[in-house]
């Protein structure tokens, strides 16, 4: 089973989530790729309907980039 993407919306970016998954179906990370101005995250639209997951909440300890291109997603907030 594999899990689907999401949009999300960083404080500076929306984005793609890409869930990875091990082979027994773990979550074990996540990448997100920018698609504001159609950038980087049209390519996991192909083929998908991701959901919009506005209570998908980021780190307060990290900032979070694309993983594609590196725009800042999300600027961690304490």
């Amino acid at each position: 089973m594999s899990t689907e993407p999401a949009i999300v919306r960083g404080n500076q970016e929306s984005a793609i989530a890409v869930f990875i998954e091990d082979s027994r179906g773990d979550l074990v990370d996540i990448e997100f790729y920018c698609i504001t101005d159609g950038r980087c995250g049209k390519g996991h639209l192909a083929g998908t309907a991701p959901l919009v997951w506005p209570a998908f909440a980021f780190s307060t300890d990290y900032d979070v980039h694309c993983n594609a291109c590196g725009v800042l997603i999300n600027r961690a907030e304490e």
